[in-house]
């Protein structure tokens, strides 16, 4: 509707900016609201063995973070893309937490005895890489 009325003209030319900014911000927000509950929803979830994660991103912090690296990004005309990423990756790191249940050298231990040579073997043959 608050487009349809942007492009009819039926907006004063200063009030276009505002909508703008206003859709953009709520684009932003839905978005990091979005990401942040995903990511939450991802990591608590993951179980390996005995051990488990805990992510407690909060979207008010993510936004902004997201405004401070578009604002670095957009000043340096691109060249701040590599520190606005590491930036996210440590915000991101430094909330999430690896909750071990047992000892995490036995949980090795038994993986590394239950790996066999066949399924290194099938992944060569079938040029097949599992990556997080």
């Amino acid at each position: 509707m608050v487009l349809v009325l942007l492009f009819a003209g039926a907006v004063p030319p200063g009030g276009q900016i505002l909508v703008l900014i206003f859709l953009y911000g709520s684009i932003l927000a839905w978005f990091t609201y979005i990401r942040a509950v995903t990511v939450n929803a991802l990591w608590n979830s993951v179980r390996i063995g005995p051990v488990s994660f805990q992510s407690t991103l909060q979207p008010r912090e993510l936004i902004g973070l997201y405004l401070v690296n578009l604002a670095a990004i957009a000043l340096t005309l691109g060249f701040a893309i590599p520190w606005a990423v590491v930036r996210t990756h440590r915000y991101r790191a430094s909330k999430t937490t690896v909750i071990a249940a047992g000892s995490l050298d036995s949980f090795a231990e038994t993986e590394a005895r239950r790996v066999s040579a066949t399924g290194t073997e099938v992944g060569d043959m079938f040029d097949i890489d599992v990556a997080l």
